[in-house]
């Protein structure tokens, strides 16, 4: 009599631990609902598939996401270490690369400034151009890239352009002084003095509680304007 080995498994042909009719009954599950599943085994099991897919493909997706929020934070850090010609080559390839990240965004903005500061005005307002109009009011870098718009504009004595985005600076908290005396100051630079005055006198009336310093400074540019005019 041949003996059968105590680590081999006995398989029968219908056995229960192996037949999901039979489990479910394990598990008393109501008659109808494993009728359900009998019925639609094959339609469920491609459902349960899809969503382990999905599932996946979310937590791969995410994982990506964070490398390249990562990735793209290091590199703006680096591009802003450099200088002169490296620093925009390096500050381009951040936004070339990481498209739709904050880092991408800021390297703009940085691009801009470094534009200002060699000079080069209309590349300056160029890049200052592309985050305003990417970015909503209540957004950090709207504001600032407004300003730099700004000063780029009068930098090129483009004054009536200046003027319009001073405007857009007016009613932004902590932005207004800037935004007045920038207006002022490009009907200044084109003499039409009536105007300017007419921005300070605006300016002293919404700035009741100003400085005495910020105040006389004022009211000696109306002064001023009032001798030239």
């Amino acid at each position: 009599m041949s003996q059968q080995s105590v680590f081999e498994k006995k398989y029968v042909e219908n056995d229960k631990m192996n037949d999901v009719e039979g489990v479910l009954e394990h598990f008393n599950l109501p008659p109808q609902f494993i009728s359900f599943i009998r019925k639609h085994v094959r339609i469920i099991q491609i459902s349960i598939a899809v969503i382990v897919v999905l599932v996946i493909a979310v937590v791969m997706f995410k994982t990506y996401q964070e490398k390249k929020v990562r990735d793209s934070s290091n590199a703006l850090s680096l591009a802003i270490e450099e200088s002169g010609e490296n620093k925009i080559n390096a500050l381009n390839s951040v936004v070339s690369d990481y498209s739709g990240t904050d880092a991408a965004l800021w390297a703009t903005v940085e691009l801009g400034h470094q534009y200002m500061k060699d000079q080069k005005f209309s590349k300056a307002q160029l890049e200052y151009s592309k985050v305003a109009n990417d970015t909503a009011v209540e957004h950090p870098a709207h504001p600032l890239v407004l300003f730099g718009q700004g000063q780029a504009y009068e930098a090129l004595g483009n004054y009536d352009d200046a003027k319009i985005i001073y405007q857009g600076l007016k009613d932004i908290e902590g932005y207004r002084d800037i935004a007045f005396l920038g207006i002022a100051r490009s009907y200044e630079a084109k003499e039409e003095f009536e105007a300017a005055i007419a921005i300070y006198n605006e300016y002293l009336l919404t700035r009741e509680g100003a400085s005495p310093q910020v105040k006389k400074y004022i009211e000696g540019k109306i002064a001023r304007l009032q001798r030239q005019r």
